[in-house]
């Protein structure tokens, strides 16, 4: 019997599971610009990836002039705006090497369309680069400009409104037990990307 027999369409996060990144790159550069980096002793990285800040900008609440501004304030930052951009966007590493040959395998099983948690200056910065990656894709949603993020149930519900396939139909691959769990409440199939599953794995197998 066919692995995931009833579904129709693929959705793919982005970061994690096409694309190599590292969170830690970015919290080490800013604590390297801060003026008072003894601030950050009970500040770790699980509080910067789900700060205020961070989340307001994935979801597109706050332009890239107002992030910067506002985390230079919180950090005690002192960098212009280019050596800002640089460290913000180290946690960006590289298109992973079967990223493009697993998409056009799952494309020949199904619609596939990308849902990635992201932000003005990081999407300014991968969009030429994965210009090859995306294109294969049938719809592109990333969180800041649809106003809503992972894992909230909106994003979610917003996706089924705009492909038009029902949750049941749909198989949702993602890096994040959290990101998965909501998926998985709200009806979707999913696939965990981690050190047992990877990618490749699933293109092979569906």
């Amino acid at each position: 019997m066919k692995l995931y027999e009833n579904v129709k369409i693929f959705v793919l996060d982005f970061g994690g599971v096409l694309y190599e990144i590292n969170h830690k790159a970015t919290f080490k550069a800013f604590l390297s610009l801060s003026k008072y980096p003894e601030k950050f002793i009970d500040y770790d990285l699980k509080k910067y990836l789900n700060d205020e800040l961070i989340v307001q900008f994935e979801k597109g609440l706050i332009g890239d002039n107002q992030f910067r501004n506002k985390v230079r304030e919180k950090f005690f930052i002192d960098a212009d705006d280019d050596t800002f951009d640089k460290a913000f966007n180290a946690t960006l590493v590289k298109i992973k090497d079967d990223a493009i040959n697993c998409v056009k395998k799952l494309k020949q099983c199904g619609n596939v369309v990308l849902l990635s948690n992201t932000n003005e200056i990081h999407y300014k910065y991968f969009n030429k680069e994965c210009e090859e990656l995306f294109n294969l894709f049938d719809e592109l949603y990333f969180s800041h400009l649809i106003g809503s993020r992972k894992p909230e149930s909106e994003i979610f519900q917003i996706l089924l409104n705009k492909t038009g396939f029902a949750s049941y139909e749909t198989l949702f691959v993602d890096d994040s037990i959290e990101n998965i769990s909501t998926a998985k409440d709200l009806g979707f199939e999913t696939y965990i990307i981690d050190e047992v599953n990877s990618l490749s794995d699933l293109a092979h197998n569906v």
